[in-house]
Protein backbone atom coordinates (compact mmCIF):
# COMPACT_ATOMS: atom_id res chain seq x y z
CA UNK A 1 0.00 0.00 0.00
CA UNK A 2 1.36 3.65 -0.62
CA UNK A 3 2.51 5.17 2.68
CA UNK A 4 1.08 7.50 4.53
CA UNK A 5 2.86 10.78 6.70
CA UNK A 6 0.61 12.47 8.49
CA UNK A 7 0.41 16.34 8.12
CA UNK A 8 2.99 17.52 11.52
CA UNK A 9 4.22 13.92 11.95
CA UNK A 10 7.87 12.61 11.01
CA UNK A 11 6.40 9.09 11.12
CA UNK A 12 5.71 7.63 7.50
CA UNK A 13 3.03 4.51 8.08
CA UNK A 14 1.88 2.12 6.50
CA UNK A 15 -1.71 1.33 7.39
CA UNK A 16 -2.56 -1.79 5.77
CA UNK A 17 -3.01 -4.28 7.83
CA UNK A 18 -2.07 -6.96 5.72
CA UNK A 19 1.32 -5.81 5.06
CA UNK A 20 4.06 -8.64 5.41
CA UNK A 21 6.60 -6.07 6.93
CA UNK A 22 4.01 -5.00 9.87
CA UNK A 23 2.07 -8.34 10.41
CA UNK A 24 4.15 -10.09 13.41
CA UNK A 25 3.62 -6.80 15.55
CA UNK A 26 0.40 -6.39 14.29
CA UNK A 27 -1.00 -9.79 15.38
CA UNK A 28 0.99 -9.47 19.12
CA UNK A 29 -1.21 -6.31 19.50
CA UNK A 30 -4.39 -7.88 18.15
CA UNK A 31 -3.72 -10.74 20.75
CA UNK A 32 -2.52 -8.29 23.72
CA UNK A 33 -4.62 -8.07 27.05
CA UNK A 34 -6.06 -4.94 26.25
CA UNK A 35 -7.04 -5.87 22.95
CA UNK A 36 -8.82 -9.22 21.74
CA UNK A 37 -6.86 -10.76 24.81
CA UNK A 38 -5.96 -14.25 23.40
CA UNK A 39 -3.93 -16.05 26.42
CA UNK A 40 -1.15 -18.13 25.30
CA UNK A 41 -0.70 -16.62 21.61
CA UNK A 42 3.11 -14.56 22.72
CA UNK A 43 5.64 -12.94 20.72
CA UNK A 44 7.32 -16.59 19.89
CA UNK A 45 4.52 -18.18 19.10
CA UNK A 46 3.05 -15.56 16.83
CA UNK A 47 6.45 -15.55 15.02
CA UNK A 48 6.25 -19.36 14.43
CA UNK A 49 2.69 -19.20 13.09
CA UNK A 50 3.38 -16.38 10.83
CA UNK A 51 6.76 -17.76 9.42
CA UNK A 52 5.02 -21.52 9.19
CA UNK A 53 3.05 -19.35 7.04
CA UNK A 54 -0.30 -21.00 9.06
CA UNK A 55 -1.42 -16.57 9.46
CA UNK A 56 -0.99 -14.09 7.28
CA UNK A 57 -3.16 -11.85 8.83
CA UNK A 58 -5.36 -11.42 12.26
CA UNK A 59 -8.33 -12.94 10.18
CA UNK A 60 -6.48 -16.09 9.73
CA UNK A 61 -5.98 -16.98 13.61
CA UNK A 62 -9.64 -17.93 13.20
CA UNK A 63 -9.33 -20.34 10.75
CA UNK A 64 -6.43 -21.91 12.65
CA UNK A 65 -7.05 -25.58 13.90
CA UNK A 66 -5.60 -27.82 16.62
CA UNK A 67 -4.70 -30.13 13.91
CA UNK A 68 -2.69 -27.31 12.36
CA UNK A 69 -0.83 -26.64 15.60
CA UNK A 70 0.17 -29.38 16.88
CA UNK A 71 3.37 -30.54 14.52
CA UNK A 72 5.00 -26.88 15.85
CA UNK A 73 7.97 -26.99 18.31
CA UNK A 74 6.94 -26.98 22.00
CA UNK A 75 3.30 -27.77 21.11
CA UNK A 76 1.25 -30.37 22.10
CA UNK A 77 -2.57 -31.42 21.81
CA UNK A 78 -3.13 -29.82 25.21
CA UNK A 79 -1.53 -26.70 24.56
CA UNK A 80 -3.04 -26.53 20.85
CA UNK A 81 -6.38 -26.85 22.47
CA UNK A 82 -6.24 -24.42 24.42
CA UNK A 83 -5.07 -21.82 22.30
CA UNK A 84 -8.21 -22.62 19.66
CA UNK A 85 -10.18 -22.37 23.04
CA UNK A 86 -8.91 -18.98 23.56
CA UNK A 87 -8.95 -17.76 20.02
CA UNK A 88 -12.98 -19.15 20.15
CA UNK A 89 -13.24 -16.96 23.30
CA UNK A 90 -11.95 -13.89 21.50
CA UNK A 91 -14.66 -13.40 19.62
CA UNK A 92 -17.26 -12.07 22.03
CA UNK A 93 -14.88 -9.76 23.08
CA UNK A 94 -16.93 -6.41 21.68
CA UNK A 95 -16.45 -3.56 19.84
CA UNK A 96 -14.33 -1.45 21.87
CA UNK A 97 -11.60 -4.09 22.39
CA UNK A 98 -12.02 -5.03 18.30
CA UNK A 99 -11.21 -1.41 17.55
CA UNK A 100 -8.48 -0.52 19.99
CA UNK A 101 -6.94 -4.53 18.27
CA UNK A 102 -6.92 -2.94 14.61
CA UNK A 103 -3.91 -1.02 15.62
CA UNK A 104 -5.65 2.27 13.97
CA UNK A 105 -2.96 5.04 14.35
CA UNK A 106 -4.09 7.50 17.21
CA UNK A 107 -6.56 5.35 18.52
CA UNK A 108 -5.91 4.10 21.84
CA UNK A 109 -8.02 2.06 24.31
CA UNK A 110 -10.08 4.98 25.27
CA UNK A 111 -10.92 6.25 22.32
CA UNK A 112 -12.27 2.93 21.16
CA UNK A 113 -14.27 2.68 24.19
CA UNK A 114 -15.97 6.02 23.44
CA UNK A 115 -16.41 5.37 19.80
CA UNK A 116 -18.37 1.71 20.70
CA UNK A 117 -20.35 3.21 23.64
CA UNK A 118 -21.28 5.95 21.06
CA UNK A 119 -21.97 3.94 18.08
CA UNK A 120 -22.39 0.31 19.60
CA UNK A 121 -22.11 -1.11 16.24
CA UNK A 122 -18.58 -1.30 13.47
CA UNK A 123 -21.39 -0.94 10.57
CA UNK A 124 -22.51 2.51 12.00
CA UNK A 125 -19.26 3.82 13.01
CA UNK A 126 -17.74 2.69 9.14
CA UNK A 127 -20.94 4.81 7.76
CA UNK A 128 -19.83 7.65 9.89
CA UNK A 129 -18.66 10.73 7.70
CA UNK A 130 -15.52 12.63 9.24
CA UNK A 131 -17.49 15.91 10.62
CA UNK A 132 -19.37 13.98 12.68
CA UNK A 133 -16.77 12.10 13.96
CA UNK A 134 -14.69 15.22 15.26
CA UNK A 135 -17.71 16.03 17.23
CA UNK A 136 -17.72 13.36 19.50
CA UNK A 137 -15.90 13.69 22.88
CA UNK A 138 -12.34 12.49 22.80
CA UNK A 139 -12.09 12.64 19.12
CA UNK A 140 -11.35 15.35 17.80
CA UNK A 141 -9.77 16.19 14.08
CA UNK A 142 -6.95 14.16 13.88
CA UNK A 143 -8.53 11.13 15.31
CA UNK A 144 -11.58 11.47 13.19
CA UNK A 145 -9.00 11.30 9.94
CA UNK A 146 -7.19 8.39 11.22
CA UNK A 147 -10.25 6.62 11.59
CA UNK A 148 -11.64 7.38 8.13
CA UNK A 149 -8.54 6.75 6.48
CA UNK A 150 -8.12 3.14 7.64
CA UNK A 151 -11.78 2.37 7.44
CA UNK A 152 -12.17 3.50 3.75
CA UNK A 153 -9.47 2.03 2.42
CA UNK A 154 -10.30 -1.52 0.71
CA UNK A 155 -7.65 -3.82 1.83
CA UNK A 156 -9.37 -2.58 5.40
CA UNK A 157 -12.60 -3.18 4.32
CA UNK A 158 -11.83 -6.67 3.33
CA UNK A 159 -10.46 -7.94 6.36
CA UNK A 160 -13.11 -6.43 8.48
CA UNK A 161 -15.36 -8.37 6.74
CA UNK A 162 -13.14 -11.67 7.38
CA UNK A 163 -13.58 -10.68 10.80
CA UNK A 164 -16.94 -10.59 10.42
CA UNK A 165 -17.75 -13.71 8.84
CA UNK A 166 -15.33 -15.40 11.31
CA UNK A 167 -18.19 -14.50 14.32
CA UNK A 168 -16.84 -12.14 15.65
CA UNK A 169 -18.60 -9.61 17.57
CA UNK A 170 -18.78 -6.01 15.81
CA UNK A 171 -20.97 -4.55 18.14
CA UNK A 172 -21.25 -2.97 21.90
CA UNK A 173 -23.28 -4.73 24.47
CA UNK A 174 -26.07 -3.27 25.75
CA UNK A 175 -24.55 -3.75 28.69
CA UNK A 176 -21.48 -1.76 28.59
CA UNK A 177 -23.54 0.71 26.89
CA UNK A 178 -26.08 0.96 29.36
CA UNK A 179 -24.57 1.11 32.49
CA UNK A 180 -22.43 4.24 32.87
CA UNK A 181 -22.06 4.53 36.71
CA UNK A 182 -18.99 6.83 36.10
CA UNK A 183 -20.16 8.58 33.43
CA UNK A 184 -18.46 11.68 32.31
CA UNK A 185 -16.34 11.37 35.56
CA UNK A 186 -12.36 11.79 35.83
CA UNK A 187 -10.52 9.58 38.16
CA UNK A 188 -7.12 9.19 39.57
CA UNK A 189 -5.89 5.85 41.59
CA UNK A 190 -3.49 5.70 44.11
CA UNK A 191 -1.99 3.27 46.72
CA UNK A 192 -1.92 -0.76 46.23
CA UNK A 193 -5.84 -1.84 45.70
CA UNK A 194 -6.68 -5.11 47.30
CA UNK A 195 -9.29 -6.44 45.20
CA UNK A 196 -8.01 -4.91 41.60
CA UNK A 197 -5.16 -4.35 40.18
CA UNK A 198 -4.54 -1.00 38.71
CA UNK A 199 -5.33 -2.05 35.43
CA UNK A 200 -8.71 -3.80 36.56
CA UNK A 201 -9.77 -0.24 37.47
CA UNK A 202 -9.19 1.40 35.24
CA UNK A 203 -10.28 -0.81 32.88
CA UNK A 204 -13.68 -0.84 35.04
CA UNK A 205 -13.57 3.44 35.21
CA UNK A 206 -13.86 3.53 31.21
CA UNK A 207 -15.98 0.43 30.69
CA UNK A 208 -18.95 2.06 32.48
CA UNK A 209 -18.70 6.01 31.43
CA UNK A 210 -15.25 7.42 32.89
CA UNK A 211 -11.73 8.71 32.35
CA UNK A 212 -8.37 7.77 34.06
CA UNK A 213 -5.88 10.30 34.75
CA UNK A 214 -2.26 10.06 35.82
CA UNK A 215 -2.37 13.47 38.17
CA UNK A 216 -5.34 15.62 40.45
CA UNK A 217 -6.64 18.49 39.48
CA UNK A 218 -9.69 20.63 40.13
CA UNK A 219 -11.07 18.33 37.22
CA UNK A 220 -10.86 15.63 38.88
CA UNK A 221 -13.96 14.41 39.94
CA UNK A 222 -12.53 11.77 42.62
CA UNK A 223 -9.49 9.70 43.44
CA UNK A 224 -9.58 6.29 44.21
CA UNK A 225 -7.39 5.01 47.75
CA UNK A 226 -5.75 1.80 48.32
CA UNK A 227 -3.25 1.42 51.00
CA UNK A 228 -0.40 3.22 51.47
CA UNK A 229 -1.33 6.11 49.27
CA UNK A 230 1.26 8.57 48.01
CA UNK A 231 1.22 12.29 47.60
CA UNK A 232 -2.09 12.53 44.96
CA UNK A 233 -4.28 11.61 48.18
CA UNK A 234 -2.51 15.13 49.78
CA UNK A 235 -2.55 17.05 46.89
CA UNK A 236 -6.75 15.82 46.27
CA UNK A 237 -7.55 17.27 49.82
CA UNK A 238 -5.79 20.52 49.24
CA UNK A 239 -7.85 20.82 46.25
CA UNK A 240 -11.03 19.50 47.90
CA UNK A 241 -11.52 16.49 45.40
CA UNK A 242 -13.43 13.61 46.42
CA UNK A 243 -11.43 10.40 48.02
CA UNK A 244 -12.88 6.87 47.32
CA UNK A 245 -12.31 3.96 49.02
CA UNK A 246 -12.02 0.73 47.59
CA UNK A 247 -15.04 -0.71 49.11
CA UNK A 248 -16.76 2.47 48.25
CA UNK A 249 -16.08 1.77 44.44
CA UNK A 250 -17.28 -1.90 44.83
CA UNK A 251 -20.58 -0.57 45.99
CA UNK A 252 -20.65 2.03 42.95
CA UNK A 253 -20.03 -1.30 40.70
CA UNK A 254 -22.37 -3.26 42.55
CA UNK A 255 -24.88 -0.38 40.74
CA UNK A 256 -23.62 -1.60 37.62
CA UNK A 257 -23.93 -5.53 37.82
CA UNK A 258 -20.30 -6.21 38.36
Amino acid sequence: SRLIREKGEVIIRCVNLGCPAQRERSLMHFAGRGAMDIEGLGEKLVLTLTREGLVKDVSDLYRVTAEDLMPLERMGKKSAENLITAIEGSKSRGLSRLVYALGIPHVGGQVARVLATHYGSMSALERTPEAELEAVEDVGPVIARSLVDFLSREENQKLINRLRKAGIRMEESSEARGKVVFDGETVVITGTLETFTREEARDLVEKFGGKITGSVSKNTSFVLVGDSPGKKMKQAETLGVSLMSEEEFKKKLEKAGE
